[in-house]
């Protein structure tokens, strides 16, 4: 054992006791309570412990020299929280539900890689903070993973309690009809979402459908077929000066929204989450083509809520939870009151510096639900600028948990590497 125990993530309580320790030697029974897990625990958390020659069985069965844990069941836990004492006589872990338990398990693998002989006396409880903890992956900019590495990067992401996963979507769904944009993008099948959804759920994580459905489709319209759906057919200049030779957003407009519905009726039937990530970021060119006299005459953040709420009534026709980036409207936000309240705001920036507590009080302030979405800094650089990155996501959660926040998403995106 090491001279210091680290735990990841940090524990709510973390307390070594002074107490008799446990000797390890012999034990290599899980003893669990029947009735308290699902088929769905025991089926992915005896993989690492049977590498151990640790196996399951169930109480009543076990010899008490043997055993190295037990599981039982305790209401006053709270959801997906446990409670980890290790005593001379056996690990007792007290849950109230499987997703309890598996994060538990996971702790104690932790404890385990740490350990030779012994385990300390020590108690841990915890339990989340954010009941939606999610890492988003960019899967658009020219780095799409296999499928073996996603079921990997599930089984990380599951280690250290993240319960949803989306899968950033601009043009790398395999869409019917629409093999021009996606032929040379090695993009998802059908297939292999649905796979990818199952692998998910059974590691108590949440595969969240993602679909850039305003801006950032420039992938699309740089094929003269859809190139008429775009705000600017023939380019645009984006705030920085640069010349674009071919749309990058959306006109709002009937036919993006019968385009939009066509690209749903294919996405959406594969995944069984509630929730649907709609982007509608950085519409930098709307205004500047097709839509420029109506935003002179409505104003630009007007026309831009009346497509976004278009786009909520297509989702909600699908039984679908919009969420969104929060960029735009926080250009203007008094228009958040406009929204519907069923709308989930997702309040991004990825700097150390970001106003995450002004940006977040005004969703809050309107009571439409939100996360906050810090960014890995992984993009724009060769090794990361992970000193940004830590106080980046730290204040992130910090005034998200102070203002309400349902929820957090860690954001990993691909720009220029």
């Amino acid at each position: 054992m090491q001279e210091k125990i680290v735990i990841y993530p940090p524990s709510r309580e973390f307390r070594q006791t002074g107490g008799e320790p446990l000797p390890l030697r012999k034990r290599n029974a899980i003893v669990i309570e029947p009735g308290v897990l699902s088929n769905r625990l025991l089926l992915v958390s005896p993989r690492w412990f049977d590498a151990r020659g640790i196996h399951f069985q169930w109480k009543g069965c076990e010899q008490e020299e043997t055993v190295l844990a037990s599981i039982s069941h305790a209401p006053s836990i709270p959801d997906e929280g446990f409670r980890l004492v290790v005593t001379p006589r056996g690990v007792e872990i007290t849950v109230s539900g499987d997703c309890g338990a598996f994060y538990a398990l996971q702790t104690l693998r932790q404890l385990l890689d740490q350990s030779e002989d012994i385990l300390p006396a020590l108690v841990i409880n915890d339990y989340p903070a954010f009941k939606r903890r999610g890492y988003m992956l960019d899967i658009s900019r020219c780095k799409v993973p296999q499928q073996w590495m996603l079921k990997h990067l599930i089984e990380l992401l599951s280690v250290y309690r993240y319960n949803e996963l989306q899968l950033y979507t601009e043009h790398t769904f395999a869409y019917r009809g629409h093999e021009v944009v996606w032929a040379d993008a090695s993009a998802l099948t059908p297939e292999a979402i649905c796979e990818l959804r199952e692998y998910a759920a059974a590691h108590f994580i949440e595969l969240v459908p993602n679909q850039n459905s305003f801006g950032h489709l420039e992938r699309w319209f740089k094929h003269p077929e859809y190139a008429p759906l775009a705000e600017c057919p023939e380019g645009f200049a984006y705030p920085w000066g640069e010349r674009a030779n071919h749309g990058f957003s959306l006109e709002p407009s009937d036919e993006a929204i019968a385009f939009l519905d066509g690209l749903y009726s294919q996405l959406l039937p594969n995944f069984t989450s509630e929730l649907f990530n709609v982007g509608c970021d950085e519409t930098w060119d709307l205004g500047q083509g097709k839509s420029a006299r109506r935003c002179q005459e409505e104003g630009k953040s007007s026309v831009y809520v009346d497509f976004l709420c278009r786009i909520h009534k297509l989702v909600r026709r699908y039984g679908r939870r919009m969420m969104f980036w929060g960029d735009i409207i926080l250009h203007d936000p008094e228009k958040i009151a406009s929204l519907p309240d069923d709308m989930i705001g997702l309040v991004w920036g990825y700097d150390a510096d970001t106003p995450f507590d002004r940006n977040t009080a005004h969703f809050a302030r309107h009571q439409i639900p939100f996360y906050v979405c810090p960014g890995t800094s992984s993009w724009n650089s060769i090794c990361g600028r992970l000193p940004n990155a830590r106080v980046n996501i730290r204040n992130a959660a910090v005034h998200g948990q102070a203002n309400g926040a349902m929820g957090i998403l860690v954001t990993d995106w691909g720009d220029n590497g």
